[in-house]
């Protein structure tokens, strides 16, 4: 099922449980932690307020009520016994009865134990006066069929201190289950995910406030994974990891008038995320982001970004390379993503795009380089020789990939008229041994791009340059890092070319040297070691 219909059936359902639990939506949103902007910039952010209700609630008519040992007057201490048994038993009179209202009463309520949820049933607290906490890592509830709600209480995982080793769960929907409903609750503590919607399960989350969820290398506030479909709509997420991480084929989300911040604990990784083997859509929209350091993070899929607002963010947008915790995900790609009516203020990098292809900003087609699914040819193992049989195979033109592996070479590979290798930036990493150089080109329109090429023992090899263009006109050399080649990085004795949007660390006197050729060299970053861009060596 789409998103699309996921958010229409969503939006149809909750006018109807909204006449049977009134939850009122005509105060306007407002921030849950008293942190950040408010009142929103006008058109972004939640249109009602976040959260369980600050009343107390009742539920007339509920199918059973939750009978445990919760702590019943202010402040609601939590302590011990598990109420897990209470609650097992409240959803199985309601299920009995063909499902309805499980009622939970004011109190804090320890769970130590999953507790399952079947079809129909919805989970209904007093507002902030229902607390549920755990200190285990298993899912706090676990869908198990369809048509199923959890509103109206706070759930808090075992500690929103952050980077405390935990890998827990709050609310787990999964094995395809449908039309669950996740509104008005606070949930937070979770250093897995506080919601995570897996295994083709389907769910709409709004009214949310979903915060401080920390876990280094988890800490999601709404996970969608292996062909699951979410939409997060209406809701604040503070202080997570990322605030919607995603991965899996077949992965769809969107994320719709959310209010999404943090402050200068927050990771640097993107607060909205695909992960590389998340093959599925997005649609990020009239959202309002702000103080975070990157807005998004986006390593595959496809999408609409469009019409909302990121304020004090370090970088708006990151799109990566397929490459996740330093593996290479085979077919990861960024694609056919349209950014279009986003207002950035006080953004210091609104774009670093390493790969993709088919972006689209503001109607502009970037012109950006081929990346793996558009090459001839993919290099098959570590090896330089897998490289030169690479070559060797695409003949005297054609795209040649590198995955991001490390490549040691130690006699130079000879790149003919045509030819482009590419690599995925910062992760394919050529690292030459010797004094030669990584490269020779000999030939018209040969190109090198994103390919980083470090010298093993800089000191021992006194004029070495990484790359060298013998001969050939239209040479480019774009989207590299050369590190410790100790005459250049590139060094052109014969020819044309461009040499642009480079870094050279470390790389003798001059990042480029030209003999006698003709070069333009432009948008190169020089780092430490470098007394000039380019230079000119006399013939001979």
């Amino acid at each position: 099922m789409l998103c699309t219909d996921i958010l229409l059936m969503a939006l149809t359902a909750a006018g109807l449980l909204f006449t049977l639990f009134s939850t009122a939506r005509a105060e306007p949103f407002r921030t849950r932690s008293g942190r950040g902007t408010h009142p929103m910039p006008e058109g972004y952010g939640p249109r009602g307020p976040v959260g369980p209700s600050d009343t107390e609630l009742a539920v007339e008519s509920a199918a059973a009520t939750v009978e445990a040992p919760g702590k019943r007057d202010a402040p609601y201490d939590a302590y011990p016994p598990d109420a897990s048994g209470a609650f097992r038993k409240a959803v199985a009179e309601a299920a009995e009865k063909g499902g309805g209202v499980v009622y939970i009463p004011p109190g804090v309520y320890r769970l130590d134990e999953t507790v399952p949820v079947s079809d129909n049933i919805t989970v209904h607290g007093a507002g902030r006066a229902t607390h549920l906490y755990t200190a285990q890592n298993n899912p706090v509830f676990l869908i198990g069929g369809d048509d199923i709600r959890f509103t109206q209480f706070r759930l808090q995982g075992p500690t929103t201190v952050r980077m405390v080793q935990n890998a827990s769960k709050g609310i787990q929907v999964t094995n395809g289950y449908g039309r669950c409903r996740i509104d008005h609750i606070e949930i937070s503590g979770f250093g897995h995910y506080a919601i995570g919607v897996v295994e083709k399960g389907e769910a709409t989350v709004e009214y949310v406030y979903d915060h401080h969820n920390t876990q280094n290398g988890y800490g999601y506030g709404v996970m969608v994974g292996s062909g699951g479909q979410a939409v997060v709509i209406d809701s604040e997420l503070e202080q997570n990891r990322h605030a919607i991480a995603s991965n899996g084929a077949g992965t769809m989300y969107k994320c719709l008038y959310c209010y999404i911040h943090g402050d200068d604990e927050t990771y640097r990784v993107g607060a909205l995320d695909t992960h590389p083997g998340m093959s599925g859509e997005i649609e990020i929209a009239y959202n309002f982001v702000e103080n975070q350091q990157t807005g998004l993070s986006i390593s595959d899929g496809s999408g609409r970004i469009h019409d909302n607002c990121f304020r004090n963010v370090h970088r708006f947008c990151n799109i990566r390379p397929g490459v996740h915790n330093n593996n290479y995900i085979e077919g990861s790609e960024a694609h056919d993503m349209v950014f279009e009516n986003n207002v950035l203020e006080n953004v210091e990098v609104p774009y670093e795009i390493r790969a993709g292809r088919n972006i689209v900003i503001d109607g502009e087609t970037l012109d950006l380089p081929p990346g793996r699914s558009q090459a001839d040819v993919v290099v098959a193992d570590e090896s330089a020789q897998a490289i030169r049989d690479a070559i060797a195979s695409v003949g005297s033109g054609g795209v040649v990939f590198l995955p991001p592996w490390t490549y040691e070479i130690a006699e130079p590979i000879h790149v003919s008229s045509g030819l482009t290798l590419i690599g995925d930036e910062g992760y394919t990493r050529i690292l030459v041994a010797g004094k030669r150089p990584a490269f020779v080109v000999e030939g018209d329109a040969a190109r090198l791009c994103r390919l980083t090429v470090v010298r093993k023992h800089p000191v021992g090899a006194p004029g070495a340059a990484g790359v060298v263009i013998r001969s050939g006109e239209d040479i480019r050399i774009d989207r590299c890092r050369f590190d410790g080649h100790p005459r250049c990085g590139v060094l052109f004795l014969a020819g044309s070319g461009r040499v642009e949007k480079n870094a050279f660390t470390d790389c003798g006197d001059a990042a480029v040297i030209r003999v006698d050729a003709d070069v333009t060299v432009e948008a190169n970053e020089l780092e430490h070691g470098l007394e000039a861009l380019a230079g000119q060596a006399p013939q001979g």
